[in-house]
Order: C-alpha cells, then sequence, then structure tokens
C-alpha cells in the first residue's frame, strides 16, 4: 500500500503500510518490517519518541487508503488523483533514499515536490486550473507557503497554522537544485516526517479516512496524539 519511514535518532526505519481486507486488530509495531526487537525496545523507551512514530503512522494510514478510496469513487478530478499518486511516488522515493542510499539528498527535491503536489492537487480539486497554478506572479508556482494560504483558503479544517509551520522548514525549493546544502541525516529525516505529516492532513480533508481523528475522540493523557512536527512547534503540547 505505502512504504514510508521514521527516523529514531539518525536510523531510518521502513515504515510499510499494509493492504488490510476486513477489520482486523491493527498493530502499528507491526509496521515496523525488519527492525530487531533491541532497536524497537529503544524506540518506544522513549514516550515521545514512540508518540511521534504512532502519529506518523497515523499521518501514512490517513494518506494511503483516504487516496486508495478516493481513486474508487471518481469523486474528484482525475488530474487531482494523478497529481497525488504522483505525491505518493516521491514520497516513497524518499523514505527507499534514506533507507538504502548512500547520497541522500535526493530527499529534499522529493519532499518539496510531494509537498507541491499535496497542495496543488487540492487547488484543483477546488476548481484553480493548471495554468493559474503554474502562476508564480498569483501566488502559486513554486512557493509552498504560498500554497498552503490558499489551500487552506477553500478548506477551513485544515490546519492552516501547523501546516505554514511545516512549510517553513524545507529548503527554497530552487535553491535546492542547484545550491548544495549541508544537511545532515537527522535534517533529512525531519524533511521526509513533515512531508509525510502533510500527506495525510491533505487527504483527510477529502476522504471518509480520518484515523487522527478516531485516536484523538477519547482524550487520554497517555495516547497525546496530537500533530508532532520535526523540530515540534511551541505551542504544541508535548
Amino acid at each position: 500500500m505505502h512504504v514510508g519511514a521514521f527516523m529514531f535518532r539518525d536510523v531510518f526505519f521502513p515504515l510499510r503500510i499494509p493492504l488490510i481486507f476486513g477489520s482486523p486488530a491493527i498493530n502499528p509495531v507491526d509496521f515496523l518490517t525488519d527492525v530487531p526487537d533491541i532497536p524497537k525496545r529503544w524506540l518506544f523507551d522513549n514516550k515521545q519518541t514512540g508518540l511521534a512514530f504512532f502519529d506518523q503512522v497515523i499521518d501514512l494510514m490517513d494518506f494511503a487508503y483516504g487516496l486508495d478510496d478516493l481513486e474508487k469513487t471518481g469523486q474528484l478530478p482525475d488530474k487531482t488523483v494523478e497529481w497525488w499518486y504522483l505525491a505518493k511516488q516521491q514520497l516513497e522515493a524518499a523514505a527507499a533514499t534514506v533507507l538504502g542510499s548512500f547520497n541522500k539528498y535526493a530527499v529534499i527535491q522529493n519532499c518539496c515536490i510531494s509537498t507541491e503536489l499535496l497542495l496543488k492537487g487540492c487547488l484543483l480539486a477546488k476548481g484553480i486550473d493548471e495554468k493559474t497554478l503554474a502562476n508564480k506572479k498569483q501566488g502559486y508556482g513554486h512557493n509552498l507557503e504560498n500554497l498552503v494560504d490558499k489551500a487552506a483558503h477553500h478548506l477551513p479544517a485544515l490546519d492552516r497554522e501547523t501546516l505554514i509551520f511545516v512549510a517553513q522548514q524545507f529548503p527554497d525549493y530552487v535553491e535546492s537544485r542547484y545550491e548544495a546544502k549541508n544537511f545532515s541525516r537527522s535534517d533529512l529525516g525531519k524533511f521526509l516526517m513533515n512531508a509525510q505529516f502533510i500527506s495525510g492532513e491533505v487527504l483527510r480533508q477529502f476522504s471518509d479516512r480520518n484515523f487522527r481523528s478516531d485516536f484523538t475522540a477519547t482524550p487520554n493523557a497517555s495516547l497525546d496524539l496530537i500533530y508532532r512536527t520535526f523540530p515540534k512547534k511551541q505551542d504544541n503540547a508535548s
């Protein structure tokens, strides 16, 4: 269904969202495939790291299952669904890169492109044509913050403040194509997990899948599954 990645310290773990039939019990820990038991234990020994993991699982489930549902219903423009599947390819390429490549800098482009496709897919679904979406003078183009703002105008339930914060964490899209930057493994992991958060938040606005709402409907102090960004927003609860 989808392969993402989760960063623990500066190590990347594969995060596989499976194809599920029926209504079986789901244990998100099982999504950490090919990860030895000891690193898993270290990950969940730290409560905040464990909660961040579950938070990422929720976002990727909302994205992957929501996209599959929307493709089947045919309720959205074909081009919107196409762009979101292209965003999925970019996210999976980023995950594959951090999980297996020595040169991980392609992750930056993958994350910026996936975010742009996700946001422009929103706007396309709301009637903004492709020519307008390419127009920088009208506030579109490659500016991710502008795209968030435009999308939030059409989607009042979209978490605009958090998405703006996340968009600000990405390097400049154009500059990153032509200038070598000295980003750490940790930086690259944050870019990817922020992009994975965006994927879930966008698809939640259009599909009936909302695992985040399901998990947070009943307040539970031990399962504080609020939005987690990388770095964390100061006004978010711990």
